[in-house]
């Protein structure tokens, strides 16, 4: 099965997701959807690329092949996308 060439990060809140979604929908290209779920780490602001916001259960599912694209909304997100 060849894997989406899009992820879109959908964060737990609904207004986020909808921005992320809505752009994906656009592209009219395949897409994947990655639920995000948010750990305790997730309240600390990172400077650098991490997912360690992210719960064991939602890191499980950011796994190869690797997208040429990631879309994300929201300031949670941003280090998971990057």
């Amino acid at each position: 099965m060849m894997e989406a060439p899009v992820w879109v990060l959908a964060d737990p809140r609904a207004g986020t997701a909808a921005q992320a979604l809505g752009i994906a929908e656009r592209l009219e290209a395949p897409f994947r959807t990655v639920t995000l779920e948010w750990g305790p780490l997730a309240k600390l602001p990172w400077p650098w690329p991490t997912l360690a916001g992210l719960t064991p259960q939602a890191r499980a599912r950011i796994v190869p092949p690797w997208p040429r694209l990631v879309i994300s909304a929201g300031r949670r997100a941003a280090p998971v996308a990057l």
